[in-house]
């Protein structure tokens, strides 16, 4: 003995659902009802009525109570077509507009296309849209085809019309426009045909050009290394001794290395100038950096936590009682 069908309840799995904020899945809302309708053997106008209200969103179902062809005595298909045109007009007619291919198109020129199935989704998208606004009088046949070449880029759109003047020399192009079919073959032959390797065609700024990440890779490599030899260079600049000469516009060494009057002998060490050790061996270093006030930079030279030198104009009889007296002009 079969059982009846019995209808799912409101938001269970495989109920009718309709999303206001896509007006086109309300078709598709229909559509399911009336196949679970037809299942029940619900065929009472007014009961058909009820439970598509039943089904619809929760802040909607006054709106559709208030329809006249809500009332009894109007026929369920009164009612569906009165819900249908406060969503998408009269039978339908606002369920997409030419702003909608408008933007399709323009997205579609700006990302390019890696691979025929890229350009195929493009092509399907496109067809909905666009086929539905030449359907209700929006679009003309001739205008959909002009647009949809509009969302190739350009120079991929260049490859592809040379493909379509030898495959079709009788289309009087661009007086003429190639068809839909026509464009989506040769783009779909140039896209299969080109090397697996090879950049993809993207729109950048007002026009598309083929892109390679390789080039840019290497340009990248090339300015880093021209920018390490400037600083290197630089480095070795402040380095150098002022000459004997005047000393207007001289360079100065780094302010580590600025060894005044005051500076111990060359036997002590640079930083605490304490004799027998060096800078480099110097425990004062390793407590001081421990204690968060210095560091050595990548060259091994001591400088500030920041990776600055200690000013010129700080001074003291060493690197050490420099360090002490920034950070008492900057606690």
């Amino acid at each position: 003995m079969s059982h009846p069908y019995r209808l799912p309840a409101r938001g269970a799995a495989g109920a009718p659902h309709f999303d206001p904020a896509h007006p086109h899945s309300l078709l598709d809302f229909f559509e399911d009802l009336e196949y679970m309708l037809e299942e029940a053997a619900v065929d009472d106008e007014q009961k058909r009525k009820e439970h598509a209200i039943r089904y619809a969103p929760g802040e909607h179902k006054l709106l559709w109570r208030s329809f006249p062809s809500h009332k009894e005595g109007r026929s369920y298909e009164d009612f569906k077509k009165e819900v249908i045109k406060e969503y998408l007009g009269d039978d339908g007619k606002r369920l997409y507009s030419l702003g909608d291919l408008k933007v399709l198109v323009a997205e579609a020129a700006r990302a390019g296309f890696r691979s025929s199935s890229e350009f195929k989704a493009y092509s399907r998208n496109f067809r909905i849209v666009a086929d539905y606004l030449v359907t209700h009088e929006v679009l003309r046949d001739d205008e959909r085809d002009r647009l949809f070449l509009k969302g190739i880029p350009a120079a991929f759109a260049s490859r592809v019309l040379d493909r379509l003047r030898i495959k079709h020399p009788d289309v009087l192009a661009p007086r003429q426009p190639y068809s839909v079919a026509q464009v989506s073959e040769a783009a779909e032959f140039v896209l299969d045909s080109q090397d697996e390797d090879a950049p993809v065609a993207q729109a950048s700024g007002r026009v598309a050009d083929v892109v390679s990440t390789r080039p840019k890779t290497e340009q990248s490599e090339i300015a880093n290394a021209l920018a390490a030899m400037a600083q290197a260079v630089s480095l070795l600049q402040q380095r150098a001794p002022p000459s004997t000469g005047s000393t207007a516009g001289a360079r100065q060494p780094p302010p580590h290395l600025d060894l005044v009057s005051t500076a111990p002998r060359s036997n002590s060490c640079h930083y605490c100038g304490d004799e027998g050790h060096i800078i480099r061996r110097c425990p004062q270093v390793e407590a001081d950096i421990n204690a968060g006030l210095i560091k050595r930079n990548d060259g091994g030279q001591v400088v500030l936590t920041s990776g600055s030198y200690v000013p010129s104009t700080i001074t003291g009889p060493n690197l050490r009682s420099r360090v002490q007296e920034y950070y008492r002009h900057h606690p």
